[in-house]
This record gives C-alpha cells, structure tokens and sequence, in this order.
C-alpha cells in the first residue's frame, strides 16, 4: 500500500501554516456554475514559495534533524512536487472568491498560480495528468484537451467495484456535481456487483503569467482578477496574504443575511411560557450583545487585509498582521472606539516574570451593559429557588452579586491570567477580574464555601493582609492526584484576595499567595491606563529556566505537556488524550530560533489590527508535531495492513488445505 498525502498530511500544514492556499488547487467546486459570477472577487489570498516542494524540503529538514517520521517521509508521494511551476522562483500560489448572483446567492473560487508561460502551464497539466494516473495524451485515468484562449479540460476517471444484493439500489451510488459519480450491475466471476464510474472535470486558463482553475466551465471566459492586482496582494516580501473587499457584497444580500439571522434570533429571544423573568433577561442581553456586533459586521466594514512572513536564517520569528478597516461614521467604528477607551488596573504587572499572559481589558457599550445587571439578577433568582426563604446564605450571594451589578455600571470587563515562577511563591497559575469595589466579596465567597460542606470547612480560611481580605482554600489531595492525571501539576492551595477593586486569584503551593498580593501591591500604586484590547505571551525558554523539580508541578508541565497531552499543541484531526509520546520541545529549541511568541489587538474608530509573532522554535515545534502524529498513524495503517495481509494468508492456505484433505478423502 502506498499512502497518498494530498488530503492529508501536507495540505493540513499549509492549511495551519499558510492558510492552506496550495490545497485549494485540489478542492472542489461546481461543474456548471448556477448564476453570474462578479466582475471582480471579493476576496484574494496568497501564498508565496508555498509550494509542495519546498514543504517537502521542510519536512525532510526537520524529520532528519529531530529523527522523526521516518515511515512518513517514505510513502510521501514525490509526484506532487512537480504540481507547480519549476520556472518561476518563488511562484505565488492563491485563491481568489467570487460572489455569484442568482436565486440564491452563492460563492465560487477560483484557484491561480504563477508559471513562467503558457508551455510552462502545459508542463504543471502534465504534472497533474501523471498525479491522476494518466498521460498527456489520453486515457487510461486522466486526460487534457486543448481549448480556444489557452484555456483546458482536465478529464479524470475511474471505476471500481462492490457487492450486490437484491436490496442494492444504483441511485445510492450516482449523484451529480463537482464530481459525477454512475453505477450499473455488471457480473464479475459470476458475482453480481455495481461498478461505479468516477468522472472529475477541472477548468483550467493561462492568462498574463497566471494559470487559473476551477470545476466550472465559465472560467474560460468570465473576467479574472489582473496579474497585476494579484501580485501586488502579494506586496513586498511577505509569504502569505489576503484581501478582503466587503463593500463588493452588494447591500442586497448583507441585508438579506441580516435579515435572516434577525429573525430568527428575534423568535428565540421571545418570552417562553412559565420562563423567570430574570432567565428571560439572561437570553434578551445576550442577543443584545451579539446581534449588534454581527449587524456592524454585516454593514459598517469595508474591507480587510493581512500578511505574514516566515522565519528564515537571517530572522527567527514569524511576524503577521490582520487590519479590519470601517466605515467612517459607522457604528461600528464608534463602538471600537469605545471599546478601547477601558483603564485597565493590571497594566503594571503585563511584563513581569511570568512565562504566559494573557490579558484583555473591554469599555463595553452602553447598549450591551445590562448583561453583568442580568447575570446578577439570575444569581438571586437561582439562590432563591433553591434555598429557604430565611437560609443566612442568600445574604452572602447577594453581596457577591454587588459585583456583578458594578461590573455592569462601571462597563469594564479586565481579565488577566497568568503562569509564573518565584523564588517566594514556587509555581503558580494567578491572575485576576477587575469587579469594582466590594470588601465583602471575599468574605462572603468564605462563607459560602464554608456553609457548602461543613465536613470541609477546615480547609478554608480567612485572614485579613495589608493588600486585603485573602480566602485560602486547600485542595484535597484526591482532587490534586486528578489534577495531576489530566495537566500534569498537583496544585495543594488556593488563595482569593479583593485588593484595589480586583478580584485577584492563585492557585499552587503553600506560598502561592506570595504572586498576587506582589502584584497587587504594584497595582496599587497606579491610577490605571490605557492597555491593548487583548495581548498575551508565551516564553517558551523562560518557563523551561525554571526549577523543573517545583512540587506542585506547574514550572515542570511544559515537559508534561510535550510528552503526554495529544491536544498540545491544538493540531485538528491529531488530537488525542494522555496520549505517550516522544519528548521534542528541547531538541526544537536547540535547533535555534526563538522561542516566544506575543500578540496584541488594539482598536479606534478607524478599524481593528492584530499584530502577532512567532517564534521560529515553536513554529518549528508546531510542525514536528503533526509530522510525528502523522508518522504514527503511517506506522497503524501499515500495520493493520499487514495483519490484514497474513490474515488472508492464512486463510487461504486453510482454505487450500480444507480442499486438499476433501481430495485425499475421496
């Protein structure tokens, strides 16, 4: 068996890499395009030198440097580094999208690359042609026709075979689209069976330096994107990039979408027979909070645009940008502003010694205020359902719920989180929620947890600091061995402390509380300012610097981590649970590069920028990763094929054994 890797292995790292802009040139589409294709795209991404060439070149670096995929690498199908052009440098591959009117509005793509000229075009056809299973000049598998304009047909067939019965039915295995798909009943060895007959139809034209493809015959003759507007998308030295042009959605079809969407958030967010008001009040907030975000979306955005760049020998990061642009005027533009204008009361503490940070700090609009009041309300109301009417408990879950009533009023949501290591508190998982000033919070948050379980009322206390009221929580030792199963850290304390309007929290050893009442005396001694609407950080280095030997386990859980947890990092369709695996983090890191990352969303009334960076070492890490879970899962399938090889070995030879002793029988 030879495991072919299109859909699978490679297209996913372009697709996490680099928005997977190659793998569109083997998607699929439309055979016959139902509508009027625009005049021109709403949507254009690039990729530059992403090709699978140089993909597989990356591969082969990193299998050899970290001795990883071995399997992989040799069934990894040579045949798809010859599906773009030869000629041509660092050619651009991408994807341009096209709103198609009609009855019902829909949208196309239509993939580009670049190639030296028309015969260089003619030689990636082939390419393909061999991909296919056929030749340039006619069947078996796949075929090319030339047609007028420099335009051509990619033709792909086969068939194959299946039992049959007398509940078979050929219309189960024949459907029409990008792909058509016929079935007949054939006999086969006296064998009654369907054959299915497979047949593909690719698009394909030359035009200025760009040879264009899509599944529908239109693209011989409808405008496409000028190879001066794509390439300058693809402005500078940057590797990946986009260009988003909202406004060419006519305002027909955005008010069509929001109307749509309106109206059936509108039927959900009626009051329902026998509903609490104040859980009515929960559903209404949250539609007021989402639907104006979706409607300004819909309406006051004009366009979008992104890059990126790679690392490479002279730079060790990877560096990208996203900005959305707004209409000037526009609501949502106003609202951003807004939404920027938060003081935040963490702003001190962003850059001190933790290894990851995570923080955002939210003005929220008038409009949307209520949600904090609503949450409030439907506290109360809980408590009260379920609690005697003269239960002492229902006082401390309405001071609790003072903070959710000033969180509304005040309008600021500030959330900071945070893992670190000190020489004072040992590791520890802290942070904070800005909730306004509430002295009793904490006390009452004691006596609830208190009055919970009173068989586990000695393992909380409260005691009052400089910084002020502080609950400590101790974690029972069964609830710290589950901690420890499933994130590798066996936390034993956790502290609560209200100090200068924030809810700060710390979770790790006896001294954890060291980290958030350092930091809150330091906030304390600032007015608040002015802070991105979301940041974060990850030193990768910084945490691997820290006593691995920490008993609680959090300054040594990057290694558990790497060695243990399929979800780390996040790779879709490689995921999996306490799973074993080879160390790698390290032996990434020791290749060089940085190994960082950091990223900020800041706003006004002119739009929305994300600026990010990654560094090489964690790229590289990301990578190594899905190329050793892709290994795995090469080394099962070839396994299984085996097994299932000497089954049917034995099988035959019982078999031709049987029939043997039936001939010495007779």
């Amino acid at each position: 068996m030879r495991i072919w890797f299109p859909a699978g292995l490679l297209p996913r790292v372009l697709l996490l890499v680099t928005f997977t802009l190659w793998l569109s040139l083997n998607s699929s589409a439309i055979a016959q395009m139902k509508g009027t294709p625009a005049e021109q795209p709403f949507l254009i991404g690039y990729a530059r030198d992403v090709t699978p060439k140089r993909a597989f070149g990356y591969f082969e670096h990193l299998s050899t440097q970290l001795s990883i995929g071995e399997s992989m690498m040799e069934q990894m199908d040579r045949a798809e580094l010859e599906l773009t052009s030869q000629r041509v440098e660092r050619p651009i591959i991408g994807t341009a999208w096209y709103l198609v009117t009609g009855l019902m509005p829909t949208f196309e793509t239509v993939t580009f690359q670049q190639c030296a000229d028309v015969d260089d075009a003619r030689r990636i056809l082939a390419a393909r042609v061999k991909q296919y299973g056929g030749s340039p000049g006619g069947p078996p598998g796949a075929s090319v026709t030339d047609l007028p304009n420099d335009c051509f047909k990619l033709e792909h067939s086969f068939h194959w075979s299946v039992e049959a019965n007398e509940n078979t039915r050929l219309e189960d295995y024949s459907y029409s689209g990008s792909i058509d798909r016929s079935a007949e009943f054939v006999e086969v060895d006296g064998k009654r069976k369907v054959q299915v007959t497979q047949k593909m139809v690719i698009y394909m034209r030359y035009q200025s330096g760009l040879l264009f493809e899509s599944r529908f015959e239109e693209l011989t003759t409808m405008n496409l994107p000028a190879d001066e507007s794509v390439l300058r998308a693809a402005r500078g030295e940057t590797d990946l990039g986009f260009e988003a042009y909202l406004d060419r959605i006519p305002i027909g079809i955005r008010t069509l979408g929001w109307n749509l969407v309106n109206s059936g958030a509108g039927v959900q967010m009626q009051p329902r027979d026998d509903e609490p008001e104040e859980l009515y009040g929960i559903r209404q907030t949250s539609g007021d909070l989402l639907l104006p975000l979706l409607r300004a979306v819909l309406f006051d955005v004009d366009s979008a645009d992104g890059w990126a760049t790679f690392a490479n020998a002279e730079k060790d990061s990877l560096h990208g940008r996203l900005t959305v642009h707004t209409r000037g005027n526009g609501q949502f533009g106003n609202d951003l502003k807004q939404m920027a204008s938060g003081r935040s009361l963490f702003a001190p503490v962003l850059n001190d010694h933790a290894a990851l940070t995570f923080h955002t700090c939210v003005q929220l609009p008038e409009k949307i205020r209520d949600v904090g009041l609503s949450a409030a309300s439907f506290l109360k109301y809980t408590a009260r359902q379920k609690l005697p009417v003269a239960d002492p408990r229902l006082v401390d879950i309405d001071l609790a719920a003072m903070s959710l009533e000033e969180m509304g009023e005040r309008g600021t949501f500030e959330l900071l989180l945070k893992i670190g290591w000190t020489a004072e508190s040992g590791g520890v998982v802290y942070g904070g929620l800005q909730t306004g000033e509430n002295p009793e919070l904490v006390p009452a948050l004691y006596r609830l947890a208190t009055a919970a379980d009173p068989d586990a009322a000695d393992l909380f206390s409260l005691t009052t600091t400089e910084e002020g009221p502080l609950l400590l929580g101790r974690i029972p030792e069964q609830a710290s061995r589950e901690m420890a199963q499933y994130a590798g850290i066996r936390p034993t304390h956790l502290y609560l402390l209200h100090s200068n309007s924030c809810l700060w929290f710390a979770l790790g050893g006896e001294h954890a509380d060291q980290a958030v009442r350092e930091a809150a005396r330091t906030c304390a001694a600032s007015p608040g300012a002015r802070t991105p609407l979301a940041s974060g950080s990850f030193d990768a280095a910084k945490w691997l610097e820290y006593p691995q030997d920490d008993p609680t386990g959090i300054a040594g859980m990057l290694h558990w981590l790497d060695e243990h947890e399929g979800v780390f990092p996040p790779i879709p369709g490689f995921m999996a649970r306490n799973e074993t695996r080879p160390a790698l983090l390290e032996k990434v890191i020791d290749l060089g590069g940085d190994a960082d990352a950091q990223f900020s969303v800041v706003a006004d009334d002119s739009g929305l920028v994300l600026n990010a960076r990654l560094g090489k070492a964690l790229g590289n890490y990301y990578v190594a990763r899905l190329i050793e879970s892709q290994d795995r899962r090469t080394k099962l399938a070839l396994e299984r094929q085996r097994e299932q090889q000497e089954a049917t070995k034995r099988a035959m030879e019982e078999a031709a054994k049987t029939k043997d002793e039936s001939a010495d029988g007779q």
